[in-house]
């Protein structure tokens, strides 16, 4: 765990322990943290100690306005949109470990803001859409795209081609223009080997557009030449799992 990410959370601890003491319940550790976890996220009580390289380079309207942007759409770290289920929203980590969830949970925080700089409104629009698939519905939205991200992997550039992606989705005129937001949705349920791909060095790729929009409609049975829109969902999360479920596969093997 990186040092920054510890430190924004002392320093989180410390502005509570300063503004707040008296208003806990210090003798329930999860009152204790939840109402740390409500004062970042929900009253922004706590912004001026929130640590980020996101928000460092930005005058103070600037910082306000990408924090409360993030701020608007904070339930896409919650698992179901919901605050009071903080403690369920980070996969793989026991519901005890506070500490650890919190830094997750901030860590994620900070990732809205990261998209709020780069791609705004939309990025967050796009994101919302995400609750209609079953499988967002099982965790905490950004905690699916970004499930156990290390350290490691995101010095590889994980989270460069993930804001990368969604950000040009949420475009009119991005990379993606010619799918359906519900076809965007279930290939951001199926990212690896569809959107992006692993390079031998472990970096990450993102894959030709042109040559997925083929691939789809040439397993659609249609030429280049037809609206890949009009593939209906069904058909097309069918298509679009083979390919991921392929390239696993694939991947194993190598």
């Amino acid at each position: 765990m990186s040092d920054k990410r510890l430190q924004r959370l002392e320093e989180i601890k410390l502005k509570m322990i300063q503004r707040c003491l008296s208003e806990i319940n210090t003798d329930s550790k999860y009152d204790t943290y939840d109402a740390m976890l409500y004062e970042t996220f929900i009253s922004g009580k706590f912004d001026d100690a929130f640590l980020s390289d996101n928000l460092k380079d930005l005058d103070r309207d600037k910082r306000d306005e990408v924090m409360a942007l993030a701020r608007k759409y904070n339930s896409l770290c919650f698992y179901r949109g919901e605050f009071d289920n903080w403690a369920d929203s980070i996969e793989g980590v026991t519901k005890s470990d506070y500490d650890l969830i919190s830094i997750k949970l901030l860590d994620n925080f900070d990732y809205l803001m990261r998209l709020a700089k780069s791609g705004g409104e939309d990025v967050f629009k796009l994101l919302d859409k995400c609750r209609i698939s079953d499988n967002f519905q099982k965790s905490a939205v950004i905690s699916k795209l970004r499930p156990g991200i290390s350290e490691e992997e995101n010095s590889k550039g994980y989270d460069d081609i993930l804001e990368t992606i969604l950000v040009e989705m949420s475009k009119s005129d991005g990379l993606y223009k010619d799918f359906s937001d519900t076809q965007k949705v279930i290939m951001l349920d199926n990212l690896d080997g569809v959107i992006y791909r692993k390079t031998e060095d472990k970096q990450y790729e993102l894959l030709p557009v042109s040559e997925l929009k083929n691939r789809i409609l040439e397993e659609y049975g249609e030429d280049e030449s037809y609206p890949v829109k009009a593939v209906d969902s069904e058909t097309f999360s069918y298509i679009i799992g083979d390919i991921y479920s392929s390239y696993q596969t694939a991947a194993l093997k190598r």
